[in-house]
């Protein structure tokens, strides 16, 4: 069971940091998904996950309270700011590219991951009609591919069928469908009457969709990851806006050295992962990169 009780401890023990700016707002509107386990999701008891953990303890460590908002893959940039049900600071594995930071703010890089698919052990081909605006050539079936849309997830595909990860074989092409929920392309792709061969995605993500798959259907999904040759690489980092809140940025960016500095991390990580699973060597490098010394106030 994952343990919810990790950022209040981390917050019982944390000192408070040498020159630290008077707050900012008595609440700070926080983006969260409800799909994207075992990052940030929401079950039966709320909202959970191993990032939910570091941006809660980011934002309490100043006092601030929390109105979460929960948002979705395809809406959470168009809110990040917005004066209409807008939030100020987005709570999931948004990966930090060029073109993202040349128009949002964010944080420094707090996990990295890695983007791959998981196959169907037996492919199930489409008839060409199965999928809209997908051509096919008279004789060939279509394999439908599925990913989260507006995610760096849609450029996987053409990656994949490039460097031979995915071979169709003869008479077949693959499709994209873009899905707006993991749930759902999860069961598009595992379900006995699903019509996705492929489905792309955060490897730990998918991880956990299967299972979830699997524990509420009592059937097990049919499937295998890429070769560990297929992978990308997936920097997180959490947007922010300071159209409601400025200096946010400076505080969180703070906040979260002394939130690297405590045992929160490694425990978060332990109770969303598993205990089975070890932070690969590049995000334990990563972790250890922000563990700076407190100092003294000049």
């Amino acid at each position: 069971m994952i343990a919810r009780g990790l950022v209040m401890l981390f917050l019982g023990l944390m000192a408070p940091v040498a020159g630290m700016p008077p707050a900012l707002a008595d609440v700070v509107r926080m983006g969260v998904r409800a799909d994207a386990k075992p990052f940030v999701f929401r079950d039966d008891a709320g909202y959970t996950g191993f990032l939910y953990d570091i941006c809660m303890a980011a934002v309490s460590a100043s006092g601030h309270k929390v109105d979460l908002v929960e948002v979705t893959a395809r809406d959470r940039f168009a809110r990040l700011g917005a004066e209409e049900g807008g939030i100020d600071m987005l709570c999931d594995p948004t990966t930090i590219t060029l073109a993202r930071a040349g128009r949002w703010d964010f944080t420094q890089i707090v996990f990295i991951a890695n983007a791959t698919f998981a196959q169907r052990t037996q492919a199930r081909p489409m008839p060409a009609d199965r999928f809209e605006g997908c051509a096919a050539a008279a004789g060939e079936e279509i394999l439908g591919a599925g990913w989260l849309r507006d995610t760096t997830s849609e450029g996987l595909l053409e990656a994949a069928l490039d460097s031979g990860a995915i071979r169709p074989g003869r008479n077949r092409v693959v499709c994209g469908v873009a899905v707006d929920d993991h749930r759902a392309g999860i069961e598009r792709f595992c379900s006995s009457d699903g019509d996705l061969s492929f489905y792309f995605g955060d490897g730990d993500i998918l991880a956990a969709q299967i299972a979830a798959y699997e524990a509420q259907s009592g059937a097990a999904c049919p499937a295998v990851f890429a070769a560990r040759g297929f992978l990308t690489y997936e920097p997180y980092a959490i947007a922010l806006s300071e159209a409601r809140l400025p200096g946010l940025s400076q505080e969180l960016r703070r906040n979260l050295y002394s939130v690297f500095r405590s045992p929160l991390v490694a425990d978060s990580f332990t109770a969303n992962f598993g205990e089975d699973r070890s932070p690969s060597e590049a995000v334990e490098a990563l972790w250890r990169m922000y563990r700076i010394p407190e100092g003294a106030p000049q």
